[in-house]
C-alpha cells in the first residue's frame, strides 16, 4: 500500500474543492465552480493513486491521470467512467485553465456549471467505492 497520510489529505482537499464549487455555483461565479470541480477530480484520483502505489504523477490533466489509475487498478469501473466522461473532463481540464488565465471564460453558464459539478460527483463516487474495498477510510 501507499502512503495513507497523504492519500487522507488529498481525500479531504478533494471533498473541499466540492463543496467550493457547490458554493460557487450557488453564487452563479460559473468560473470559480468549474475551476473548483476540477481540483476535486485532480485531487481525488491523486489521493487514490497516493494510497495505493503510494505516488501519482505531477499533472493536472484528469484523463491522463484517470488512465494512469486504470493501468494501476486494472479496475473496469474506472475505464468505463474515463470513456463516459471524455467530453467532460476535457471541457475541465480546459476550464481550469481558463478560469485562471483567459479574460473570457468559455463555460459561463448554469448548465455548463451543472455538468462540471455532475462529472465530479460521479468521478468521486467511483473513487469512493474504490477506495473502501482497498481498506480506506472513506
Amino acid at each position: 500500500m501507499g502512503s495513507y497520510d497523504e492519500a487522507r489529505s488529498l481525500w479531504e482537499r478533494a471533498r473541499e474543492a466540492l463543496r467550493l464549487a457547490e458554493f460557487s455555483l450557488e453564487e452563479e461565479m460559473y468560473r470559480w465552480t468549474a475551476f473548483h470541480a476540477e481540483q476535486a477530480v485532480q485531487l481525488g484520483i491523486k489521493a487514490a493513486l497516493a494510497f495505493l502505489t503510494g505516488e501519482y504523477p505531477r499533472t493536472h490533466d484528469p484523463s491522463k491521470l484517470l488512465g494512469v489509475l486504470a493501468d494501476v487498478t486494472g479496475d473496469d469501473r474506472v475505464g468505463k467512467l474515463a470513456k463516459g466522461l471524455r467530453d467532460e473532463l476535457k471541457m475541465l481540464s480546459d476550464a481550469y485553465t481558463a478560469a485562471r488565465y483567459r479574460a473570457e471564460f468559455p463555460y459561463d453558464s448554469d448548465e455548463d456549471a451543472r455538468r462540471f459539478i455532475e462529472a465530479a460527483e460521479r468521478v468521486l463516487s467511483t473513487l469512493r467505492e474504490l477506495l473502501e474495498e482497498h481498506g480506506f477510510d472513506v
